[in-house]
């Protein structure tokens, strides 16, 4: 069944529960961007004093479509739903409310008689503060990398790496395509330039035991190159600079 077909048999159950308000997609569906691998993001709106009354009635909701063979009750931006049918289709179904719901993404509304969504304002752009987050946690990283590295610990060098390979994905982003920067390394090869896909390419393919070092090196190098832009984007270069160099020297 086409993922736009099981959205609608779940949008019919869902409708019919009086506590749902609500009912909308985020992710790569709301965008119109995504294909048959693409998981659905489906979100449910109730009043807060309904949270505790809903939540029990989550599954049953799902099982509209069909059976699911594995499920998860978790928490991460809000009470959610982890679920796989047996056709390999992954939902997540959230809970939120008018308090709780993250103005992060577009939105596709597909229920909301009473306008609770006709506020709503959607942004794929990454904060100042992320920024700083990203360009801090992409040289603090490396910086952890090269202490690991002289221990010649290459299982957690390999994984710091990983860290400071996704903050620089957030930093071309933001640089290239500011419009998606929030969506991070799942977007980053259609969104930013030609040369600096190559270079992640090039990265990437040389996070592994035995060629870490080559992998640092070509990060330290396409940080260089970002160097001017990067710091002509904070408020407070200085604070950060000479560790930033630093790092880049030694690695």
């Amino acid at each position: 069944m086409h993922l736009d077909e099981v959205v609608q048999v779940l949008l019919a159950s869902l409708k019919e529960n009086p506590l749902v308000k609500a009912v909308f997609l985020k992710g790569s569906i709301a965008r119109n961007e995504h294909d048959s691998f693409s998981d659905i993001d489906l979100y449910c709106l109730v009043e807060e004093d309904d949270v505790t009354s809903f939540l029990p009635d989550r599954l049953e909701h799902l099982k509209a479509y069909k059976e699911l063979i594995f499920w998860d009750d978790i928490f991460i931006v809000a009470p959610q739903i982890l679920g796989v049918y047996e056709d390999f289709i992954h939902i997540d179904l959230y809970t939120v409310t008018s308090k709780t719901l993250n103005e992060k993404d577009h939105i596709k509304i597909l229920y909301d008689p009473q306008h609770y969504l006709s506020d709503y304002e959607p942004s794929l752009q990454v904060s100042p503060a992320q920024f700083i987050e990203a360009v801090d946690d992409a040289i603090w990283f490396l910086y952890q990398y090269n202490q690991s590295a002289k221990r010649g610990n290459d299982l957690w060098c390999c994984h710091l790496l990983h860290l400071s390979f996704d903050n620089i994905g957030t930093i071309l982003l933001h640089h290239y395509c500011p419009e998606k920067a929030i969506l991070g390394l799942k977007t980053l090869e259609s969104a930013i330039p030609g040369d600096k896909v190559e270079q992640m390419h090039n990265i990437m393919n040389h996070i592994g035991i035995n060629t870490h070092k080559e992998a640092a090196r070509y990060m330290c190098h396409l940080l260089e190159q970002e160097k001017e832009w990067i710091f002509s984007e904070l408020e407070e270069p200085e604070r950060i600079l000479r560790f930033w160099e630093r790092v880049l020297q030694i690695i």
